[in-house]
């Protein structure tokens, strides 16, 4: 059983990443039910109906169901597996990371702060390949002078969505490509107000699939994502595979994933970001940078790569279990 809270249906990187392990291990004849938990008792409940060998938590879902794990473990001799997308303070962390058999973390850097010996924790990065490439667009001489900018996340502080914005209206030469969920609220509003001072050079394209967001992927020069923190950067791996120059704020897991096909800017910062967009609009860096950009993406994971770990440690767990009752 995997346990997640929340709306599973919304596309963030951590519900994208259930989605593939989900069906990796389903494909593989090890059946791993999603459940979606309201609260303890509801989680509780379901676990009791349910009885699973192995029970996956997501991070999201630790306050939920870190109160569970000990119960688990002893009255249903389940094993337990975390899996950390982000770091987190939530309620119940610190006491699940110690009780849980297995924590899986999508980053070394990540995996480096969580304070788990190596023989309870397994690095399994999401995969560079979830978008499909597409033929890049020719570009007439009138496009020429435009910087086509993407930008995907879901709209909010930590993502710096504001800022980005607020970067490109200072570059007249700059067209920004905005894909995600606008959420709603008082961040929503900052936007969209520093949005309406620059009017048709920022395109809001809302949550899109796979193969609208490869023709997003496509049809962009640079990808931008001034984020301050993450766990991986789903996103940064994919705009590598896609061959895209790539700003990104100077955090260690982003560096990680970027290196040399990029630039780097302070999170938060107005400035920086307004200098690294101009960068961009010159065409031998933005070329330099693209294919530094496919070379990194080819010793990046991919999806098929990941999934093979995460089965195989949730069969070991599941073998352990059986063996255990």
């Amino acid at each position: 059983m995997l346990l997640v809270s929340g709306d599973f249906a919304r596309r963030t990187g951590g519900n994208l990443y259930d989605r593939h392990m989900e069906h990796a291990c389903r494909s593989a004849g090890v059946p791993l039910r999603i459940i979606s938990a309201r609260s303890t008792a509801h989680a509780r409940s379901e676990l009791a109906r349910l009885r699973p060998r192995v029970i996956v938590i997501d991070s999201i879902a630790i306050p939920v169901a870190a109160p569970l794990a000990h119960w688990a473990q002893t009255e249903l001799g389940a094993r337990v597996i975390v899996i950390m997308h982000m770091p987190t303070n939530a309620r119940g962390t610190r006491a699940l990371l110690r009780a849980a058999d297995k924590v899986v973390a999508v980053s070394l850097s990540l995996a480096r702060t969580l304070g788990v010996p190596r023989s309870r924790l397994t690095t399994i990065p999401p995969g560079r390949d979830g978008v499909p490439r597409a033929a890049r667009r020719a570009r007439g001489r009138r496009d020429d002078a435009v910087l086509r900018v993407l930008s995907v996340a879901n709209w909010s502080s930590s993502k710096g969505t504001a800022t980005l914005v607020a970067a490109a209206a200072r570059v007249p030469e700059v067209r920004l490509d905005l894909v995600g969920d606008s959420g709603a609220g008082a961040y929503r509003a900052e936007v969209l107000a520093r949005i309406s001072g620059i009017g048709a050079r920022v395109v809001i394209h809302g949550a899109l699939g796979a193969a609208a967001l490869s023709r997003r992927y496509a049809e962009a020069d640079v990808f931008a994502l001034p984020t301050e923190r993450e766990g991986y950067g789903t996103v940064f791996a994919e705009a590598l595979e896609h061959g895209l120059p790539v700003i990104g704020s100077n955090i260690a897991p982003v560096r990680a994933i970027v290196g040399d096909a990029g630039l780097f800017v302070p999170p938060r910062r107005l400035r920086p970001l307004v200098i690294a967009l101009r960068l961009m609009s010159d065409t031998w860096l933005r070329r330099r940078l693209a294919r530094n950009a496919r070379n990194r993406a080819r010793a990046l994971p991919s999806w098929a790569g990941s999934q093979r770990v995460f089965v195989a440690l949730v069969t070991h767990e599941m073998r352990a279990a059986i063996a255990s009752r």
